[in-house]
């Protein structure tokens, strides 16, 4: 992700780092993994940024919002699933889809869950994920299972 002439990554081990645009120098470097028990390795997640926060959603089952100038944390919310697609940020909310096919909203201020829509659980999935698409108050989301729908963004009802 590059954004305010920085490059931003997140790696295997959920550390997140700024790097500047022209020098590649680290400007700043936070590594946000659980000490947990349960979750030893994990993959996917990604990042997004919008209004100088830059939003973090990791296989390690949480997501983030971190200060895009500083790395400092605003917060860290766990979820109950692991997340492995970038989030999808828009109208002060944050969407990611967990790997059960959980779609799942958040307050961008806060990380207090606004909403979640449950698509089909399927045992076999596609391993990849996908990003939400958001268009005004319509949130657009596939799932493993094949599935395609459209959302308020506002409330999760459907169209």
């Amino acid at each position: 992700m590059a954004a305010n002439g920085k490059i931003y990554v997140m790696d295997g081990e959920a550390t997140v780092s700024a790097l500047d645009g022209q020098t590649g120098a680290e400007v700043w470097k936070v590594n946000l993994r659980p000490d947990s028990k349960r979750d030893k390795e994990a993959f996917g997640g990604g990042i997004a940024i919008a209004d100088g926060k830059l939003y973090v959603a990791s296989g390690y089952r949480f997501i983030a919002q971190l200060n895009a100038d500083t790395g400092a944390v605003g917060w860290k919310v766990a979820t109950e699933q692991p997340i492995h697609a970038a989030p999808t940020v828009a109208g002060g909310r944050l969407f990611v889809v967990a790997v059960d096919n959980t779609l799942l909203s958040y307050n961008t201020a806060d990380g207090t869950a606004s909403w979640t829509y449950q698509a089909l659980s399927e045992s076999s999935r596609i391993l990849g994920a996908f990003s939400l698409a958001v268009s005004g108050d319509t949130v657009v989301a596939a799932f493993g299972s094949g599935e395609l729908v459209a959302l308020r963004a506002a409330n999760g009802n459907d169209l």
